[in-house]
């Protein structure tokens, strides 16, 4: 529930500020937040031990996901490539 809070409250104060120009960070400055957050999401869900338990039923569903994700992505390619050329 706190993390809906926090989710629409910073929604909210986006849209508030919407109009007040914000410096941008450097591209390497973002990377560097995106890999602590990362390391960050690993260290809780490695501190987990109920999750870290059914990991092995995530990685069968995840892989079953990515596989019917590629192939129809590569089903629909092939099918707008097949009517795009005539």
């Amino acid at each position: 529930m706190i993390t809906l809070i926090i989710l629409f409250g910073t929604m909210l104060c986006g849209y508030m500020l919407r109009k007040v120009r914000v410096p941008e960070l450097p591209d390497r400055v973002m990377s560097y937040l995106v890999w602590v957050l990362l390391f960050l999401f690993g260290i809780s869900i490695g501190g987990n031990d109920e999750l870290v338990a059914k990991l092995h039923n995530f990685g069968i569903i995840a892989f079953v996901v990515a596989v019917f994700s590629v192939g129809g992505c590569v089903l629909g390619a092939w099918l707008l490539w097949k009517f795009r050329r005539g």
